[in-house]
């Protein structure tokens, strides 16, 4: 037997290896969640599809267009009348004049956005992690500018205090 009333050393070390081994085994073994995300999703798309439809609705933003009259001439042709009969066996013909016609038209554009929500879920995540990294970018530069003022602090206390040193050793 390994262990025994009274644990030695040599088997407490012994147990703690073997602990430790299979703790790094089950780390190595398991399954993460995204692999296991995409396996999910590459053996049922239409499930992927249905989850990510209910999660990130397609937004419809609607735009009423301006209204625009337009407005075009339009030219009817006369027609031709047939006279009384002046001469015997003659018929005579009188054309009437075109007439122009103003034809006015409504027109509005109206325009419907479709946003894919899961994208600007995605691009709003992308957004707040670059803030956050300028965020600390700016707080490091900050830092930065204190530091300095702490070390010019540090030299001109060092160098006053090696000048009285030095002057009291000067004639």
């Amino acid at each position: 037997m390994i262990y025994h009333d009274k644990a030695t050393v040599k088997t407490s070390i012994f147990i703690v290896l073997i602990w430790i081994s299979l703790c790094i085994m089950a780390a190595l073994v398991s399954c993460s969640g995204k692999k296991a995300f995409t396996k999910y999703a590459s053996k049922h798309p239409e499930a992927l599809a249905k989850e990510c439809l209910e999660k990130f609705p397609i937004k419809e933003t609607y735009i009423q267009g301006k209204t625009d009259t337009l407005v075009n001439y339009q030219t009817i042709q006369g027609d031709s009348v047939e006279c009384p009969k002046a001469l015997p066996n003659k018929t005579v013909f009188v054309k009437c004049p075109d007439s122009k016609v103003i034809v006015k038209t409504l027109l509005r554009i109206d325009t419907i956005i479709k946003r894919d929500s899961s994208a600007l879920y995605l691009l709003n995540a992308e957004a707040n992690k670059v803030k956050s990294l300028n965020d600390k970018v700016k707080e490091l530069k900050n830092d930065k500018s204190v530091l300095y003022i702490w070390i010019i602090l540090l030299i001109l206390f060092i160098g006053i205090n090696l000048y009285f040193k030095i002057k009291k050793y000067l004639p």
